[in-house]
């Protein structure tokens, strides 16, 4: 539904409320944290296009572990939040979330990113969802080696790529069409009494 809004009624997009500003600022705490448990890291800054040109100028310069690393693979574009060289020559990708324990959705997420890297010619061998230990106490400094569990969720984001491959074409398909795709649109909001785009629809 974002993606047909921003395309055709961005004027219809909700502006970011104090509470999504505070959980977004939040989540960057967390990511800068997390990347403590690697050191030597680079990130490839930059979105789309820019972050892409500079993920395979580190990849080629011999980068070992890059934070925030961007594909663009014809129409798809993604970023992961950490990729990191294995002995097999691959890269092993991690990303990561404030919950304290892996949900359904993450395989999705993973999937996704999985699918715009295998189709950038990056072979990512592995997936881990690292995510807040719930049982971490924290006394004194925060210790990023206790904060966070990492969970291997190779197989769980695998056995979705197929649905996920599925997925993308129908969205490519909705966003050729101009007319509105009300049903779907609605269908997208997972709550629809309480949808964040009702703007839209009372228009």
């Amino acid at each position: 539904m974002y993606l047909w809004l921003k395309k055709y009624r961005p004027e219809f997009i909700p502006e970011n409320t104090p509470e999504t500003r505070r959980i977004l600022e939040m989540g960057r705490e967390v990511d800068l944290l997390s990347r403590q448990l690697f050191s030597g890291g680079i990130e490839a800054e930059g979105f789309n296009q820019d972050g892409w040109r500079n993920t395979k100028k580190l990849i080629d310069d011999g980068a070992k572990i890059i934070f925030q690393p961007t594909v663009v693979a014809g129409a798809l574009t993604c970023r992961a939040d950490i990729l990191i060289k294995n002995r097999s020559g691959g890269w092993d990708m991690h990303e990561v979330k404030m919950a304290t324990q892996v949900k359904d959705d993450y395989y999705f997420d993973t999937a996704f990113q999985y699918t715009c890297f295998k189709r950038a010619g990056i072979k990512i061998s592995r997936v881990n969802l690292i995510h807040i230990n719930n049982k971490y106490v924290r006394r004194g400094e925060i210790n990023p080696q206790k904060l966070f569990v990492s969970e291997d969720i190779t197989d769980e984001a695998r056995e979705k790529i197929a649905e996920v491959e599925e997925l993308i074409g129908k969205v490519f398909a909705m966003l050729k069409q101009k007319d509105s795709p009300d049903v779907e649109l609605l269908k997208s909001c997972p709550n629809p009494k309480k949808c964040e785009y009702t703007g839209y629809y009372c228009e």
